[in-house]
């Protein structure tokens, strides 16, 4: 993989990179639009789509851009992406990678606290406080 100062792409032309087959292309039209793509929504299902791709390193880096997003914009849909992770621990072309944007996501992304999915996941996954113990009874020795 090469590392280059990742350059603002617009729409069309990463969407017209995402329907060619050219790894390189797809790759830097993902980074482009973590970096510089205002629609965090929009970003994370491309790097959904692209993190089951056959390419191992379409898919490294649409987890890694899972990761940018987190820090980037605070913000995941982690009912949508902690199972997507979770299927990709198993993975060992980009287990690496996910164990870094859980990294990110446990750092930087606000969590939707209300959402069942997401509390299970985040729970697995170290995103949520697990429960306190249940309180000793008075007067026990411990």
């Amino acid at each position: 993989m090469r590392y280059h100062e990742v350059q603002p792409m617009s729409r069309e032309d990463e969407q017209a990179a995402f329907a060619t087959e050219d790894a390189d292309r797809v790759i830097d039209a993902l980074l482009s639009a973590a970096y510089h793509d205002p629609d965090w929504r929009w970003v994370q299902g491309q790097c959904l789509r692209f993190a089951r791709h056959r390419d191992a390193a379409i898919r490294r880096v649409a987890v890694i851009c899972l990761g940018h997003l987190a820090r980037i914009h605070r913000r995941l849909d982690t009912a949508a992406v902690l199972p997507v992770l979770d299927e990709l621990t198993h993975d060992p072309a980009v287990a690496g990678q996910v164990e870094a944007a859980l990294d990110d996501i446990r750092l930087f992304a606000r969590q939707r606290r209300n959402h069942p999915h997401s509390r299970f996941m985040g729970r697995r996954f170290g995103l949520l406080p697990r429960q306190h113990a249940a309180p000793t009874r008075r007067g026990r020795k411990a």
